[in-house]
Formats: structure tokens, sequence, C-alpha cells
């Protein structure tokens, strides 16, 4: 590939990460780790949803969560999670994954999503 191709890549990807980033900022949709260990104290949320792999699930998680992985999110998701009025937190183990799940849920309709940033483990 040509260099300026990879330049043109390399800035069409840095382009689509910064709208994300505004996009959730402007949203409220990502939360810390602390918000959200004091909303699920509250019982704030319906669901659950851990987007990280099959691998990391076995190794721990919440008994509370669903796991749908981020692989198999725009299939199962909507399988899993009927109620497009439900108050849904997603998790993963960094907090990349989480945000982009949540975007997928809001484009289907779901609008009640919150997603965990920053590295979280203890909520897993």
């Amino acid at each position: 590939m040509r260099a300026w191709a990879m330049v043109g890549v390399g800035a069409v990807l840095l382009g689509l990460g910064l709208g994300l980033w505004l996009w959730l900022a402007r949203s409220k949709v990502e939360i810390s780790p602390e918000e959200a260990r004091e909303q699920i104290r509250q019982g704030k949320y319906d669901v659950i949803v851990d987007v990280r792999t099959p691998e990391e699930w076995a190794r721990g998680h919440r008994s509370d969560a669903i796991s749908i992985p981020i692989g198999e999110f725009v299939t199962e998701f909507p399988k899993r999670v009927s109620g497009k009025d439900s108050r849904i937190l997603f998790v993963c183990k960094r907090g990349i994954r989480a945000p982009a799940a949540a975007l997928m849920a809001q484009k289907k309709g779901y609008h009640r999503v919150q997603a965990v940033v920053g590295e979280h483990d203890g909520l897993l």
C-alpha cells in the first residue's frame, strides 16, 4: 500500500474515533467505574451486559451480568435484550468495547444505555 493511502486510512480511522468520542461525550453514555458501582448498588439497571470475549468471561464475571461478546453483538443483543426501554449498562475490561456496544445499541433503538469507561476489573 502506498504511503499516501496509509496516511488517508489513518486519518479516516482517527476521524471516526474522534467522532465516536465526541458523540458519546455529548450523549452522557460514558460513566466512570465509581458512578457505575453506585448506580449498580442502587439497582438502577435492568441489565448488565458484559461484551468481553468468552475466554475473558470464563476467567470471571459478575453473577448478575449476561455475556454478549462484541463480535456477536449485532445479532445476539436484540435476541437477548428485547425491551428497548431497559436500563442497560455495558462493561468490558478497559472501557473500549463497552462504549462501542452502547453506540450500536442506540442505533438499534435502545436509548437508556450507559457504558463504563476506564479500567474497572472490580466491576466484572
